[in-house]
């Protein structure tokens, strides 16, 4: 076990010898490696107590608190009993991610979720932080820790010899579902096409008319990895993909707007390979050589007379990518 950790395990213990004023520890990796142990009330005392049990008490950073982590932990389990209610009532899904940071328990709700995120600000105050869909609650609401940045879109381009058809598992998504689908890609060449690591699940995200990402799964969905694509001719295979209709551009609000009459073109993208694996982390949604292949299959959003839907059709299309 290394020093940092041996540091962390001997202020964790002494935090949970002191419940009534503990409420966790956290690294931070700027502008130099320092643990942050978090307290309500008085931190004096703590700071005395645990710089002497420290080889290095010039690394740790004391930080207010105004809720012990026992508190913390019993709002998140309130919340979570909450919305396990609210969807056996609806019969839809309501939570995207629960859990308890420091100071604070991180609450994630589906992006039709915005009236029930309201209700939860406004019982619990700031003991929670909210998301709905891929933004924070209230819009606007900066994150007590941001959230890393994204990637590059991908870019749309051709591969020779591939032929992909998106296969939705229902025809209409009402706006605020998620839902898979598959992805059915064939070899049409004459000649071996391979070999290309995609992971599965894929994230679909959608697009605009001028290509542009719209929207697609919350960020709590997480793309697979392990799966490849090496076809000879002749050959084909099938990719999960996680659909949903949260919104990724802060002016059309947390759902997509389903009276929009069509969403753009449509890519595939696949893992950059291991040898430019340092990149990755940058630009997680970066194509090795830039390109995609493009996706014939199309989903459309219309608004119905009581609700928004998506459907296959001519008019839209669908882009399938490693993450976002």
């Amino acid at each position: 076990m290394g020093l940092a950790n041996l540091c962390a395990l001997a202020i964790r213990r002494y935090g949970e010898a002191n419940p009534d004023s503990w409420t966790g520890l956290r690294f931070e990796n700027e502008p130099r490696v320092r643990i942050v142990a978090s307290f309500v009330g008085d931190l004096e005392q703590h700071e005395y107590e645990l710089r002497r049990l420290l080889a290095y008490p010039d690394r740790l950073v004391f930080e207010q608190s105004r809720w012990i982590k026992s508190q913390l932990d019993d709002i998140a389990s309130e919340i979570h009993s909450t919305l396990r209610q609210r969807q056996a009532m609806t019969g839809r899904p309501v939570m995207g991610r629960l859990g308890v940071g420091i100071g604070v328990v991180s609450v994630g709700l589906q992006a039709d979720q915005e009236e029930l995120a309201g209700e939860l600000a406004q019982r619990y105050g700031d003991a929670v932080e909210l998301e709905v869909g891929a933004f924070a609650y209230p819009m606007g609401r900066k994150r007590s820790r941001p959230r890393s940045p994204r990637g590059p879109e991908p870019e749309i381009g051709d591969i020779e010899g591939l032929e992909l058809r998106l296969h939705p598992e229902r025809r209409v998504f009402e706006v605020g579902d998620r839902g898979q689908a598959d992805l059915v890609v064939s070899n049409v060449s004459t000649h071996h096409v391979g070999r290309f690591h995609c992971g599965q699940p894929l994230l679909a995200m959608l697009v605009d008319e001028s290509g542009q990402v719209v929207g697609g799964p919350a960020p709590a969905a997480i793309a697979g990895t392990g799966r490849s694509i090496d076809l000879d001719p002749g050959d084909e295979l099938k990719i999960k993909v996680l659909i949903g209709t949260a919104s990724y551009r802060e002016e059309l609000g947390y759902l997509l707007p389903g009276s929009a009459p069509t969403y753009g073109s449509a890519k595939a993208s696949r893992r950059t390979p291991r040898r430019e694996r340092s990149a990755r982390h940058l630009n997680r949604s970066r194509l090795s050589r830039g390109t995609a292949p493009k996706c014939p299959q199309r989903i459309r959003c219309s608004r119905s007379r009581s609700s928004s839907s998506c459907e296959r059709s001519q008019h839209s299309q669908v882009t399938s990518s490693r993450s976002f």
